[in-house]
């Protein structure tokens, strides 16, 4: 193999970090592990692997994968360097295993099986949770009115008249509905008669009409140009009613009195108000789905209240002191400083963003390094916590 190791790869430092955190190693083996990674990641045999790799996480995770290719690029090195570990010198579960590495039929399918696992630990644990939740919107009481009857015949033939925003009929074969349907219609009268909405079952269809719609038409029909309605729940009627004749008065005020006891009523000899705004809207329960990121490796940069987790990694298991140092002293000298914010906030990085959390975008402000350079930083230290703790998914 070439003795040039990693000086075709696209990104140097992830591959100088590769050769520094290999743990109980000696020097010549963390060589040709280097060599392995050059080799895989240029086999032609695995180029539809990476191709697959890259696309999975730039259209299945909306982060940086998307907007920086070279994330997803690192991310395709960590699990070529996971695989290239586990052939040479043996992981977990895995025995070291040369062939793996030397025959082509072989290290297709162990790499390429390798390869696959890690993104499936990556879309997993970018995986959003859905929360159920119960909220209470509000609708029109017709309407709801219409939708609980529809649902009830549901399966069943029936054609929708709508005749108006708040009339409507449902035709169809009252008879042959189950007994069952016919009892739970009955039940939705009664009760949406106590708030404005009247439905009757007839043989051939159920009518569902609002009282208000209704007065408002009839008064339309009775006074008819002199009304003018804009609003589905409030009548404001300007007439001189000494100017109607005593047949169309009587007429209005039995017409009325019909409502009195349903509707916000007032009559003047100048006006004539009707008001149902108590009962035109009702409230509705409704289950909706929040989507909950539980844990990302990488987050949206415009979101300033993520904590940036990194893959593989548990901070309770950062107790030892031991541990810590072995972790913070194979660091580069930069991952070192991102390693001091996350465990221990300087004082003036909370002033300065009102937080002790370690988010991305903000040390990178502190630190004044590119946001996309933060992000390889915690690539090495991922690589570092898999050395050194071990991977408890394998």
């Amino acid at each position: 193999m070439s003795s040039s190791v990693g000086m075709q790869m696209p990104n140097l430092y992830l591959r100088g970090s590769l050769k520094r955190t290999m743990r109980d190693v000696d020097p010549a083996t963390k060589i040709e592990i280097a060599e392995i990674i050059d080799m895989v990641s240029e086999d032609p045999q695995l180029q539809a692997c990476k191709i697959q790799f890259k696309n999975a996480l730039r259209n299945t995770i909306k982060s940086d994968y998307k907007s920086d290719p070279s994330t997803a690029e690192q991310e395709f090195l960590v699990a070529v360097w996971r695989a290239a570990t586990a052939a040479k010198c043996g992981w977990g579960k895995h025995p070291a295993s040369q062939q793996t590495i030397t025959d082509k039929i072989q290290r297709k399918k162990f790499f390429q099986t390798w390869i696959f696992n890690y993104l499936r630990q990556i879309l997993q644990e970018n995986k959003p949770s859905i929360q159920k939740i119960e909220v209470y919107e509000n609708i029109s009481t017709y309407e709801n009115a219409k939708n609980e009857i529809l649902l009830s015949i549901d399966g069943h033939q029936r054609t929708i008249k709508e005749y108006s925003c708040d009339e409507c009929e449902l035709e169809v074969n009252t008879y042959m509905l189950p007994t069952s349907i016919i009892t739970k219609i009955n039940h939705f009268s009664d009760f949406y008669l106590d708030k404005n909405i009247n439905i009757v079952i007839n043989v051939d269809k159920i009518k569902i009409t609002s009282i208000f719609e209704k007065l408002k038409n009839d008064l339309i029909t009775l006074l008819n140009p002199r009304i003018n309605c804009n609003s589905t729940d409030k009548l404001d009627i300007s007439i001189n009613l000494n100017m109607l004749s005593s047949e169309i008065i009587e007429y209005l005020y039995n017409l009325l009195d019909k409502y009195f006891t349903k509707l916000d009523v007032k009559i003047t000899n100048k006006s004539i108000e009707i008001s149902n705004a108590e009962h035109a809207t009702s409230q509705r329960k409704v289950i909706r789905s929040n989507r909950v990121i539980t844990k990302s490796v990488n987050k949206d940069d415009n979101d300033d209240s993520c904590i940036p987790e990194i893959a593989d990694m548990n901070i309770e298991e950062f107790k030892d002191p031991d541990t810590i140092k072995m972790f913070y002293e194979n660091l580069s000298d930069d991952a070192k400083k991102v390693v001091d914010i996350i465990l221990n906030p300087p004082d003036d990085y909370e002033q300065r963003y009102n937080t002790r959390k370690p988010v991305q975008k903000y040390i990178s402000e502190y630190l004044g390094f590119d946001l996309n350079y933060i992000k390889q930083l915690y690539v090495e230290m991922r690589i570092k916590y898999v050395n050194l703790i071990g991977d408890s998914k394998d």
